[in-house]
């Protein structure tokens, strides 16, 4: 995947799925927006978008938020954010969880953050599922439940999520949510670190000053059933 469509809402979907002109409007804003061109990939994107293509609305949301090619403005990007999350766009529906979690654009309201991040989450979308993690470490917006939180992170851990595995490192290392597993931790931070995660590389360096050794240091991942 390219790194515009990873950032903008994940792989594309097959032309037949959208309208002919919608599916143009998103390749002519895709264009547009890779040659930074931003108030024309606004325009294609606007066109797109109100045609009903969840794609076009995810980006323009994100466009709206960021002030590419517009001002910034978050309620304009809540409310097409939330256009393409009812279509089922699982970057739309992470990126709605994120504007309810912080407050951008809509008043603040962690349980319905978790329950977008939840369907996002279910379509594997690894952002949504770290999300979940750090919420159900913190007991925002649901209960606090360690179990939740090592499920999640290792959902999108074993994904290859870089803020993920430096988190169940984190965990490993401390023995929250899980027993205390030094090697298992080395294992996970290595993974993060490979990455150019840079607290996985402290974590990484302090482990080692420890003596554990990289050799044993293979995590093999579990996960409980999400509730």
């Amino acid at each position: 995947m390219n790194a515009f469509l990873k950032l903008m809402g994940g792989a594309v979907l097959s032309a037949g799925l959208l309208s002919a002109p919608a599916w143009a409007g998103f390749e002519a804003g895709q264009l547009a927006y890779s040659q930074q061109d931003y108030a024309k990939a606004l325009k294609e994107f606007t066109q797109a978008a109100k045609r009903g293509d969840p794609l076009s609305q995810n980006i323009l949301a994100f466009m709206y938020q960021n002030g590419e090619g517009v001002q910034p403005n978050p309620a304009q990007a809540f409310g097409w954010y939330k256009k393409s999350a009812a279509q089922g766009n699982d970057y739309g529906q992470f990126n709605l969880g994120f504007m309810y979690e912080k407050g951008f654009g809509t008043e603040k309201n962690t349980e319905l953050a978790v329950f977008w991040y939840k369907k996002a989450a279910a379509q594997g979308n690894t952002s949504a599922q770290l999300s979940l993690g750090h919420l159900f470490e913190k007991g925002e917006g649901v209960p606090k439940d360690m179990e939740q939180a090592v499920f999640w992170f290792t959902r999108a851990a074993d994904e290859g999520d870089a803020g993920a595995q430096f988190m169940l490192g984190t965990l490993y290392e401390k023995g929250e949510g899980v027993p205390q597993d030094l090697v298992r931790a080395f294992g996970w931070y290595r993974k993060a670190a490979e990455q150019g995660n840079a607290e996985a590389q402290e974590g990484l360096a302090n482990l080692s000053a420890q003596g554990v050794a990289p050799e044993a240091a293979a995590p093999a991942a579990s996960a409980s059933s999400a509730n």
